[in-house]
């Protein structure tokens, strides 16, 4: 694997390489720019050692990661917890990097109708909180809208809950975007509400949310205690955060939405959010910055 990205290598004549933590590709790479000099980029996103069941592969890739990512010139990582996963130690070539948004730049109308909508992934602890939460949005006259490439798994849901539609993703984000600026009243983003729900929340973060903040809609968010993700809403005095018990949480949830206070508050946070750490213009300078700074040090050696 090694001697394939050495012919690329020379052929290419690359100044940088930049690799996902995801595959022994990107351990190969680590290893092989290590060896000559080549500055290199690692991105973190979840776990790759948590992506297969077998223990023992899990060990190796976990190992094969701390390599990686000692041996990358840089490494940038959605979470603290993730880095920290791999390597127990202090990395000072380490630095917390979220994922560059598209940045939504229309016009939000709040949907027509009392309308909730999730995009992504459907998991079982998101059909658990949805049966939880529809029988509440019923009672409100509001309709839960999950757009998902996973429909299947929500038909037993669909047959209880007249509230609830099931859409087909769409083919682009930025459809995606347009489509729920256009029908959602409020969004949710589910990270769990427990480590039985979804252990990567302790070192992952939702991408989603940071695309949705830079849409003038209401987010409804919840993450298990003492995650990354949970922890940055209660830093950030997020005013929809979902909890436990469920159905007297989401009802609170709906409560404010009706409070235009608290609406405010929280497109507040969601601009500050959308024009300062989530903000893809800055993001993206901050990247091409650490690609100049990673070429100069290899010059300057």
């Amino acid at each position: 694997m090694r001697q394939s990205f050495e012919k690329v290598v020379k052929d290419v004549k690359p100044d940088v390489a930049i690799s996902v933590l995801y595959h022994f590709y990107s351990v190969a790479l680590a290893q092989l720019c290590a060896k000559i000099k080549l500055p290199s980029i690692l991105f973190l996103h979840d776990r790759w050692d948590n992506k297969t069941a077998d223990k023992s592969a899990q060990q190796i890739r976990f190992q094969y990661g701390a390599e990686a990512i000692s041996k990358s010139s840089y490494v940038l990582s959605v979470t603290e917890h993730l880095v920290e996963h791999y390597v127990k130690d202090s990395v000072s070539n380490c630095e917390i990097f979220p994922p560059i948004p598209e940045g939504y730049h229309g016009i939000s109308e709040k949907g027509a109708k009392q309308t909730i909508v999730y995009a992504g992934s459907v998991n079982q602890y998101h059909i658990q909180l949805f049966d939880q939460i529809l029988k509440v949005l019923a009672l409100k006259n509001y309709t839960l809208l999950v757009i998902t490439n996973e429909l299947a798994k929500l038909n037993t849901l669909t047959k209880t809950h007249k509230n609830l539609i099931a859409k087909q993703a769409l083919p682009s984000n930025t459809e995606a975007m347009g489509f729920i600026a256009d029908n959602a009243s409020a969004i949710l983003v589910n990270y769990g509400l427990s480590e039985a729900d979804n252990p990567d929340a302790f070192y992952s973060f939702p991408s989603k949310f940071i695309e949705f903040v830079h849409l003038n809609i209401p987010i409804i968010a919840s993450a298990p205690k003492d995650s990354p993700f949970h922890s940055f809403l209660t830093d950030h005095n997020w005013p929809f955060m979902l909890g436990e018990p469920t159905a007297e949480s989401m009802t609170k949830q709906l409560e404010n939405l009706n409070n235009l206070m608290i609406v405010d508050q929280c497109f507040g946070i969601q601009r500050q959010l959308a024009a300062g750490i989530f903000n893809p213009d800055k993001i993206q300078e901050r990247l091409e910055s650490i690609i100049n700074q990673a070429i100069k040090t290899i010059d300057s050696e």
